[in-house]
């Protein structure tokens, strides 16, 4: 699993102590994780200014904007977050919950409340995975009408001349366009070029054998050219791992 957290406390020992409960716990569970620290609400918040960030640990009382305020800056920009206030002080625990905070963690914090936490933050990340897959959709715009299609009911992409064909499991689309402009709408992550006319959903590959895919539900055989064998042994690596 790989996700990115932020630390931001004005206590540096804290900050440290936490880092390294994080990569501990890390070694457990073989996630990679990329960590951002920061001492005060300004600084993190020009560290996150063009990233997406799953888990914010905020310190409430902080010289400058505290954490609750920072909190409200944070969801106008990474509104699916994960955030819990790290704080020696439970007079703040209503206003942490008003804000949606997802915990409230007391100073001093030992291994074992830590471990626990992050246990329960990497389930609840894992359960908005989920519902941010069920939510990935391809807009399609002909002239007659606009379709949202998910992306978990397309199967692959054919393009043939001036068309491309979106072939889903009990039906399909065809607009006018080029594989340069859909690879640009497209998350990659979840689909793989296996020839200059087909993109197939990595979900639906379930057999490579002698240069073709085999298409789950649909029983159809897609070619994987030369140049792109690398990109396929890739996709079939990582589903395997």
């Amino acid at each position: 699993m790989k996700y990115t957290i932020a630390i931001c406390d004005d206590d540096k020992t804290q900050v440290k102590i936490v880092h390294n409960y994080i990569l501990k716990i890390n070694e457990e569970t073989k996630d990679e994780c990329n960590i951002i620290e920061a001492s005060n609400a300004e600084e993190l918040l020009s560290k996150i200014s063009s990233k997406s960030i799953d888990i914010f640990l905020l310190d409430i009382e902080m010289p400058g904007l505290n954490g609750l305020e920072l909190s409200k800056s944070i969801f106008e920009t990474n509104p699916k977050s994960i955030i819990v206030f790290i704080t020696g002080f439970k007079d703040h625990a209503l206003e942490a919950f008003q804000v949606k905070a997802f915990d409230y963690i007391l100073k001093p914090i030992t291994y074992e409340k830590f471990r626990d936490l992050l246990y329960e933050l990497r389930t609840r990340l894992k359960e908005i995975y989920i519902v941010s897959e069920e939510e990935k959709t391809f807009i399609l715009v002909t002239k007659e009408n606009t379709f949202r299609i998910k992306y978990k009911d397309i199967c692959y992409f054919e393009k043939s001349l001036r068309k491309i064909k979106v072939v889903c499991i009990n039906h399909s689309y065809e607009f006018y366009g080029s594989f340069k402009t859909l690879l640009k709408q497209l998350d990659m992550n979840y689909f793989t070029q296996c020839h200059q006319s087909f993109i197939v959903n990595n979900d639906f590959i379930c057999g490579y054998k002698n240069q073709e895919l085999l298409i789950d539900k649909l029983n159809t055989y897609i070619p994987v050219s030369k140049s792109y064998v690398k990109a396929v042994k890739e996709c079939l690596g990582n589903k395997l791992f």
